[in-house]
């Protein structure tokens, strides 16, 4: 995303003419062991400059997964979600992570694009407390134009729980040319990276899918991205938990009348139902 530099009482002629910071949320979702529950922490990266290409974005991903071994040697495996933007669902980004994840110690084993509008639930929603953290920064008369500063007004007053974040910068000079096609590309939603290739599907677990060798793609490894770190994450606070739903996908609201069974979305349309006495399928 974009984040246009603010400061306390601007000026009219500071305000025209900004060019907004990148900075790139990413929703890490962990568990230790098979019986305990899901933790989830975000990870910030901000950019002074920064293109939003598919080589930047190979860059966090490295950058992430190198952290996320770090911090939990136990880790061997990811799962990958993200919407469909141009920088995510492209060739050039698709083909490279097998290789990132040699080099990090974490196996990609699948990349999964949501449906549009749905891709970014966690991160938008630690997004917008971000936000509130910084308009309360900006109104005790602070500016926020850099992206050093931005890495100060998250981390101020204890920070914000589940959230880290680390002022880095693109190495384009190790950017390789972006060889190497997905035909179909466009229309395919899910990717699994197995030992001779690639299988894909247009909708998720929706066939056997089709599986695309290694050999057949014409793929250059791209090389280490070296994504250059200025100001380090801080250190580990508070993870949040997921909570997972204690009522089961297909359980539906049901109102039990005589020889059929009536099904409702909510429980107040099934209590309705029954103060009104109304037969309605």
């Amino acid at each position: 995303m974009k984040f246009l530099p603010v400061q306390y009482r601007e000026q009219l002629s500071d305000f025209f003419g900004k060019r907004g910071r990148s900075w790139h949320i990413s929703a890490i979702i962990t568990r230790a062991t098979v019986e305990s529950k899901h933790e989830v922490e975000c990870f910030v990266h901000i950019f002074n400059s920064c293109s939003q290409n598919s080589f930047a974005v190979l860059s966090i991903i490295e950058d992430l997964l190198h952290k996320v071994k770090q911090e939990y040697p136990v880790v061997t495996a990811a799962h990958l979600r993200s919407d469909n933007a141009g920088c995510y669902h492209n060739g050039h980004l698709l083909l490279s992570l097998r290789e990132v994840g040699v080099r990090t110690g974490v196996r990609l084993v699948r990349y999964d694009f949501s449906e549009p509008q749905t891709g970014k639930d966690i991160c938008d929603r630690k997004t917008a407390a971000m936000k509130t953290h910084i308009k309360r920064w900006v109104n005790e008369r602070h500016a926020v134009v850099t992206a050093e500063d931005m890495k100060t007004t998250l981390e101020s007053h204890g920070g914000i729980k589940e959230c880290r974040a680390a002022v880095v910068e693109v190495d384009t000079t190790r950017e390789r040319n972006k060889d190497g096609k997905i035909p179909g590309i466009s229309v395919l939603n899910n990717f699994q990276y197995e030992e001779c290739g690639i299988r894909l599907w247009k909708a998720y677990d929706i066939g056997p899918g089709r599986l695309i060798p290694y050999s057949g793609l014409g793929v250059t490894p791209q090389g280490d991205t070296g994504l250059r770190v200025i100001k380090p994450f801080g250190q580990a606070t508070h993870r949040g938990s997921v909570v997972e739903s204690g009522r089961h996908q297909s359980e539906i609201y049901s109102c039990q009348e005589t020889g059929c069974v009536l099904t409702f979305k909510t429980q107040a349309e099934a209590d309705n139902h029954m103060d009104t006495g109304e037969h309605r399928l």
